[in-house]
């Protein structure tokens, strides 16, 4: 597997767009800029004091790595969430946003370190609703390769409750079977199975409680494109439900610094909230019609990516390996505050 390869996926799957500007006009339409007398939950404040292009890059030294092979132990969880705009994308089809945007599950064995997630090659755009997913499927990847991206990454122990060895037999058995990836995100259609799908049983099989599934969000964009896309809306299982805070063992960005990971998971957060049922979609992001994948076609309007990169540049001097929580995400609200015309929704 090459490093390139591993840049296509995020938690819908490795998407590759195909005719691209075959999307049905209301679609279209609600990822079009700001309409004349449209309310802008994203304005930028008159007085805002943040420049275009804030510098937010830190030395390489105060970034942190992967866990190397060595310190791995089966059944620990891996997660990681998309720095583009299709990862906040991805995020917000539930109801309640979290940052992290695919799943997998650590499997050391006698030929190396693998992880076991479902994932999908291709899905094509063309026609009114999506088709199913071309090739993919559950897999079994290379740790090393498995974080070769910019992406930001975190390592979980599983839940106390659940039996490792249950849990990896319930994964390999989906493997050896080669079971299909959900492109529909049917959480109550076991027979095809999406990321956090695959995991959230896979906890279930290895004696662990029931997870449900989170409500889908309740916005007119998204009801559209959730139709648009065949997806029911039974509600979805969300990598970042089945992490937890205190079983959390490395944190990782070949990007960020540790400060920065949190500002980001906080802004992407801050630009949820301001994403309510009215608001269309393209105030946030907006769709360009001619790139080949989902990662290059969507992207931040200027105003939330500004917002962004100010949120990232504000914690910069922090270089500390375990930054304060509280105090980023109090920094972010400050930039928040600075940068948006209209008050957060908190």
């Amino acid at each position: 597997m090459i490093a390139r390869w591993f840049r296509s996926f995020a938690f819908v799957g490795a998407i590759a767009l195909v005719g691209c500007s075959s999307l049905p006009a209301p679609v279209v339409n609600e990822l079009a800029p700001l309409n004349e007398g449209e309310s802008d939950a994203y304005a930028v404040s008159p007085t805002s004091i943040f420049p275009s292009q804030s510098n937010w890059e830190v030395a390489a030294e105060h970034r942190s790595h992967a866990p190397p092979e060595s310190e791995l132990v089966s059944g620990r969880i891996l997660v990681w969430a998309n720095r583009e705009a299709v990862g906040l994308f991805v995020g917000l089809f539930a109801d309640t946003f979290l940052p992290w945007t695919h799943i997998g599950i650590i499997s050391v064995e006698s030929d190396g370190v693998w992880v076991y997630d479902t994932n999908a090659i291709r899905i094509s755009l063309k026609g009114e609703t999506l088709p199913d997913a071309e090739a993919g499927g559950t897999r079994r990847i290379r740790y090393q390769d498995y974080v070769l991206s910019d992406r930001v990454y975190g390592l979980y122990d599983p839940p106390e409750d659940v039996n490792v060895e249950l849990m990896l037999d319930f994964v390999r058995m989906h493997f050896k079977r080669a079971t299909r990836f959900d492109a529909h995100f049917n959480s109550a259609d076991a027979s095809e199975l999406y990321c956090s799908e695959l995991v959230a049983l896979a906890f279930e099989a290895g004696g662990g409680a029931k997870m449900m599934p989170e409500p889908v969000r309740v916005n007119r964009s998204f009801d559209l494109v959730r139709s648009w896309m065949n997806i029911p809306s039974h509600g979805f299982y969300l990598p970042g439900r089945l992490v937890t805070p205190e079983r959390q063992i490395a944190l990782w960005s070949r990007v960020f610094s540790p400060a920065q990971i949190l500002a980001f998971f906080e802004a992407q957060s801050e630009l949820a909230r301001r994403l309510n049922y009215e608001t269309r979609l393209g105030q946030l992001m907006g769709w360009n019609t001619s790139a080949s994948s989902m990662v290059d076609a969507l992207t931040l309007r200027s105003a939330p990516q500004r917002f962004l990169d100010a949120s990232l540049a504000a914690v910069a001097t922090d270089t500390r390996r375990a930054p304060d929580p509280i105090a980023v995400q109090r920094e972010v609200l400050r930039v928040a505050e600075k940068h948006f015309a209209v008050a957060s929704p908190r």
